[in-house]
């Protein structure tokens, strides 16, 4: 967390597939500031590996929304089912 003006700042990293759109950026820092009751940094990084959706991270806490968390957790559930179907 930084500091500006004597406010505190929380850094909020977000991964998407391609940039973000200002429209997008705006409501997520606006979505954030209200729900967190912080001032929002956003520090963004375009990732085309994600495929789509958004990861956001800050401090210990991760939301992940992108196609790649929703793939892998689809071959978790399929390999757990194969193995629990021997």
């Amino acid at each position: 967390m930084t500091s500006v003006s004597g406010k505190d700042v929380l850094v909020v990293y977000v991964v998407t597939a391609t940039p973000l759109s200002d429209d997008a950026r705006t409501k997520i820092v606006e979505k954030l500031t209200k729900e967190l009751g912080q001032l929002i940094q956003l520090v963004e990084r375009v990732s085309p590996s994600v495929m789509g959706g958004i990861r956001l991270q800050f401090g210990d806490y991760v939301y992940d929304a992108t196609v790649a968390k929703q793939l892998k957790d689809i071959q978790t559930a399929l390999q757990k089912a194969g193995e629990e179907g021997r």
